[in-house]
């Protein structure tokens, strides 16, 4: 640079002295430019301009100093011209500087890219286990000196690049001698073909370890088609095929497990493709797998189906777990009720790269789950019918940790669900009051026993209804140390109960009726001995005015008596009765004044006729009496006055009624009630208001037989008596009296009265098993004038019926002994003699005319005991008729 400004100095100083000294001045000053060329040398930009400033200066000092040339705007021009060139060449040389320094510097900038290139190169083949290589060819043979490796290279190899130069021998020492061929083959391959190879092989390092390597190579030709050069990388891919080795085991137990699971297992990739199915897909599409891998989801699937899971398969590639449930038709022909899982895949970035679906098979479950739905349904259904709740109570080191209700035990109690009480306190306070001690005792007593347990006990439900249930229970202990477990059931008996009572009180009563029955008969065969010989003990004339007023009251105690039996057969239903249709409204319309002057003026009397009520079948003379007896004990249940009701209605009553009513056939009934506003009658007074000489009244006011009789008379009727009644609140009595037939005849009560007739000759067969009866009824037949013909039995009735020449008339208890009773006996009697007359004497009938429809037997009959002139009257009657 020194030379080139003291070049470029000199040369300005030879051009002034010139210039000066030449009238044109160097040709107007041209030669500077060459002056500013030597700042090419200079290597600076500064220095063009400069030495471009000072040729300037100069050829303007040449222009007033050099000799005149006589032609001042020549040389003006030629300066001007001078001026400009030497500008030009500066400004050229400016720009080839700038040009050149911009070259230069774009080489450094790629000589430094491709040296760190080379290094990130080298780097990446470290780092990458990347080595390359390239071998010269020549005349088509490699040369042996023209084959170059890599430092990675060397490594790969177990080499070492400072000692050992890279040869062909070196590298097929390399190469495991299996492999060799393999490796020849493959660049065989390549140099017939389009000169690429790719080989994977197995190398042996100087330590004896295998390692795999892959080459990948290509053989470069030149114009005429002749290898010139081979090159490519080698890559240590150990690890790469331990991996790959490793996967295809991880592969080959994941198909195992897969194809041994019940179920669909795939993987679908975000574009909709399977890339993953199990040996299930085979059974159920009835395809290979091979067939439906890479496959698109809609192509395996159908569309229906495909339709169906789209939204879900949408879902599950946005990253949502998903699970639903449907019911599919596949190829193999089953329907299956399905359970689908999709599980998305995603990666580390956050990207949804595809998902896992899980498909079971879940028919058996499903149908299982709907049998045991309908198992439920039923078991519930049947608890509702039956009235039966279960429930599991589950004990934890004592304390009560879950109580579970079946629907039917919560109507039981008529709580709600969430409601059920959760320990036994709680469930304490449903008990009722009197029972919660037995309850609580056997709850004691079973948990420390572990015997099953039952009991009846009472509920109240919140309305304040007190209900009957029965409760059955054991406790079962689980495998967890301390947990039991209660189980059991619990009935509403509320209505069995009540049935089971009033079956009960049937039963009493029908015993009580047996029992008052037999009394009765045996006691109106005492009374009608009593009174046949207190009538003839009068007819002796007796003038003793004191044994006369005797025999008057002897004769009104057994009238008193007779009356007390009359009652007590009603109430057994063993009276004779003589049925006929009757208007219950016209009977008590009839009855209405001697109401009034009974109850007196205190007891206001409602009578509530139902309109267009049926007539009923009833005994006239007992439904009289009967009504009577209910009337008067209202009024006796009102001391201070009150309101006597009457009522009458048509009913029909079902068989939910005569469940729950002994003896009452369903029908249609006609009603009659008497209710009254009185004192009423506790619950247990009102259990025995039906049994005979039960009475509330004071003793000496009543006999206790009213209601009794009232029962006794509605049952035999064929009907029914109720009666409800609540402490001060009154009481009602109600009678069902069966609806009248057609052929029902109004009844006829009118009984001829007059002196006593007596016989016309004829004669009489008595006959009586009880021998005090027998002989009175003999005593007084024979004081009428009749001839007797008499027996104990039927058979001996029929012996001397068969040993008289003739008989007029049958005169014949009901109830004998033997095997023929005095019905029956008649039946014979009228076979062997259709002209002779019947009359029956009964202390009660009991069953003798239940089965018969002999209107006329029962018309015939005289009821134990009975007078003279009673008997002189039927017998009269009959024989005239």
């Amino acid at each position: 640079m020194k030379y080139a400004i003291s070049i470029a100095g000199i040369l300005l100083l030879i051009f002034l002295a010139i210039d000066l000294l030449i009238p044109l001045g160097v040709a107007a000053g041209i030669p500077y430019i060459a002056v500013v060329l030597t700042a090419w040398w200079m290597a600076d930009r500064r220095a063009v301009f400069i030495l471009a400033s000072l040729s300037t200066l100069f050829v303007v000092i040449g222009y007033f100093f050099s000799q005149d040339a006589g032609i001042p705007w020549m040389v003006l021009a030629n300066r001007a011209m001078a001026i400009f060139a030497i500008w030009t060449t500066a400004t050229l040389l400016l720009l080839a500087k700038r040009s050149t320094e911009k070259q230069e510097e774009l080489v450094q900038k790629r000589t430094r890219e491709l040296r760190e290139s080379e290094s990130r190169l080298l780097e990446a083949q470290r780092i990458a286990n990347i080595g390359s290589w390239q071998q010269k060819i020549a005349g088509g043979t490699y040369d042996t000196g023209g084959l170059s490796w890599s430092d990675e290279t060397f490594r790969i190899f177990g080499l070492q690049p400072q000692k050992q130069a890279p040869t062909a021998e070196l590298f097929f020492e390399r190469v495991h001698p299996e492999d060799r061929e393999l490796h020849a083959e493959a660049f065989a391959r390549a140099a017939s073909s389009d000169g690429t190879f790719v080989c994977d092989h197995r190398i042996v390092l100087p330590s004896g370890e295998v390692r795999y390597v892959q080459e990948r190579g290509e053989i470069i030709y030149d114009d005429a088609g002749i290898p010139v050069q081979s090159s490519g990388t080698v890559q240590d891919i150990s690890e790469i095929k331990r991996a790959e080795e490793a996967l295809r085991e991880s592969e080959k137990n994941l198909r195992l497990i897969t194809n041994n699971i019940p179920a669909l297992v795939s993987y679908v990739d975000n574009e909709y493709r399977y890339r993953f199915l199990n040996k299930r897909y085979e059974e159920w599409f009835c395809r290979p797998i091979e067939e439906m891998l890479d496959q698109p989801v809609r192509k395996i699937l159908s569309p229906e189906s495909f339709t169906l899971a789209e939204p879900w398969i949408t879902r599950a590639l946005s990253g949502e777990r998903v699970r639903f449930g449907t019911y599919n038709l596949f190829t193999d022909g089953k329907s299956r009720y399905l359970d689908i899982e999709y599980v998305p895949d995603i990666a580390e970035d956050g990207l949804v790269r595809g998902y896992f679906s899980v498909v079971n098979d879940i028919s058996d479950r499903k149908l299982a789950a709907e049998a045991l739905t309908e198992s439920e349904a039923r078991l519930a259904e049947a608890q509702q019918i039956a009235n039966v709740g279960s429930w599991t109570v589950v004990v934890e080191d004592g304390e009560q940790t879950e109580t579970i209700w079946s629907a039917q035990l919560c109507r039981i109690f008529e709580i709600k669900p969430d409601a059920v009480p959760r320990n036994f306190d709680a469930y304490l306070s449903h008990v009722y009051e009197q029972d919660r001690e037995l309850l609580l005792e056997t709850w004691t007593s079973s948990l420390e026993s572990g015997v099953p347990y039952e009991i009846e006990y009472r509920i109240v439900r919140p309305s304040g209804e007190v209900r009957w249930v029965v409760s059955k229970g054991q406790s079962r202990s689980d495998q967890t140390p301390g947990i039991s477990r209660w189980v059991g059931a619990t009935s509403d008996i509320t209505e069995r109960k009540q049935a089971a009572e009033e079956l009960q009180q049937a039963l009493k009563m029908e015993a009580l009726g047996q029992l008052t029955g037999g009394v009765a008969h045996d006691f109106n065969n005492l009374l009608t001995v009593i009174m046949g010989t207190l009538e003839l003990l009068r007819e002796e004339g007796i003038d003793d005015s004191a044994r006369v007023e005797l025999i008057d009251r002897g004769t009104k105690a057994v009238e008193r008596g007779a009356a007390l039996t009359h009652r007590l057969l009603a109430f057994s239903r063993k009276q004779t009765l003589l049925p006929n249709a009757i208007d219950l409204n016209v009977l008590i319309a009839d009855l209405m004044d001697m109401l009034r002057r009974t109850l007196g003026e205190r007891i206001e009397i409602r009578n509530n006729a139902a309109q267009g009520l049926w007539t009923c079948r009833a005994d006239q003379s007992q439904l009289e009496n009967a009504f009577l007896n209910l009337t008067i004990n209202a009024r006796d249940a009102m001391p201070d006055g009150g309101t006597l009701t009457i009522e009458t209605a048509n009913l029909n009553l079902d068989d939910e009624f005569s469940a729950v009513q002994a003896d009452v056939e369903p029908g249609d009934y006609v009603m009659i009630g008497v209710s009254d506003s009185g004192i009423g009658i506790p619950p247990e007074t009102l259990k025995h208001v039906f049994e005979p000489f039960f009475t509330t009244k004071e003793v000496g006011k009543g006999s206790g037989l009213g209601l009794s009789m009232v029962y006794g008379f509605a049952k035999q009727s064929g009907g029914n008596a109720t009666i409800y009644s609540e402490p001060d609140e009154g009481t009602t009595v109600k009678v069902y009296l069966p609806r009248s037939s057609s052929e029902d005849n109004a009844s006829d009560s009118s009984n001829a009265a007059g002196n006593i007739p007596t016989a016309k000759g004829e004669r009489i067969l008595v006959v009586e098993d009880n021998p005090d009866v027998r002989v009175l009824a003999v005593a007084l037949l024979s004081d009428l004038g009749y001839e007797i013909v008499e027996a104990g039995d039927a058979q001996a009735g029929l012996d001397a019926m068969a040993h008289s020449d003739r008989i007029d008339l049958l005169l014949s208890d009901v109830v004998l002994p033997g095997t023929l009773n005095g019905p029956e006996l008649a039946v014979e009697v009228r076979r062997r003699d259709p002209g002779i007359k019947i009359i029956f004497m009964t202390g009660y009938a009991e069953d003798a005319f239940s089965n018969r429809d002999d209107t006329e037997a029962q018309m015939n009959l005289i009821q134990k005991p009975f007078g003279k002139a009673d008997l002189a009257n039927i017998i009269r009657r009959v024989l005239d008729s």
